[in-house]
């Protein structure tokens, strides 16, 4: 009674807790309350473990959930990779257990054997072949504005050089977002590595009275 009386105040706190974030950041309208109570409900009859990590991953998708800026975002969703992994490996315990029932010693090893073979095959086809040679995946990571860095970077230094960032995104120290990947190649963040370099970062409206011998590439 005691440890029953003790998860039903945890979850209690922990669905105020939520409903409080959610209804603050009006993700929904309280649909999602009731939702979020029926699962932490259905949880309270779960194992502890299951019940933390299923929490954790709750909890974790908010940073995702609540904000707006560059979505899909991996970095903010990255919280909800352990209890995933985790919950994926208990699973697959489970499933073991299960085998191990049903299933001789020989047999279980043949089978086991084959789908670890069949793992790793998968992941590294889905990794180094369907993902990694996506021409999608150059754009998602901005192969291009490697290029425009490694570009600058074979340039003569004495040469002026100048960078249109004609891109949109988050102004940071005036400039969008993209600028920041070419200055990162060239490393030229700061003012005074960018005239040692001869590498200079301006907008569009700033084009006017550049050297006649400057270089302008444009970053979009």
């Amino acid at each position: 009674m005691k440890s029953l009386a003790r998860n039903i105040a945890i979850y209690s706190l922990s669905l105020y807790l939520l409903t409080f974030i959610l209804d603050g950041v009006r993700v929904s309208g309280g649909w999602v309350s009731y939702i979020i109570g029926g699962i932490i409900l259905y949880l309270m009859f779960l194992s502890t473990v299951i019940c933390t990590l299923i929490f954790w991953l709750i909890v974790a998708a908010l940073p995702v959930v609540i904000s707006n800026e560059g979505l899909p975002h991996a970095l903010r969703s990255i919280l909800m990779a352990p209890p995933v992994l985790i919950l994926a490996a208990l699973g697959g315990i489970y499933f073991y257990d299960w085998l191990a029932k049903k299933l001789s010693k020989k047999m279980l090893l043949v089978f086991c054997s084959l789908l670890f073979a069949i793992l790793i095959t998968e992941a590294y086809s889905s990794y180094f072949y369907s993902w990694g040679r996506n021409n999608e995946v150059k754009n998602a990571f901005s192969q291009n504005y490697v290029e425009i860095g490694r570009m600058l970077n074979g340039l003569p230094r004495e040469l002026p050089k100048y960078v249109v960032v004609q891109e949109g995104g988050v102004p940071v120290r005036g400039l969008p977002m993209p600028t920041q990947t070419v200055m990162f190649i060239t490393d030229t963040f700061l003012p005074k590595e960018q005239s040692q370099k001869n590498i200079f970062y301006i907008l569009p409206s700033q084009k006017e009275g550049l050297p006649p011998n400057a270089i302008t590439i444009n970053l979009n």
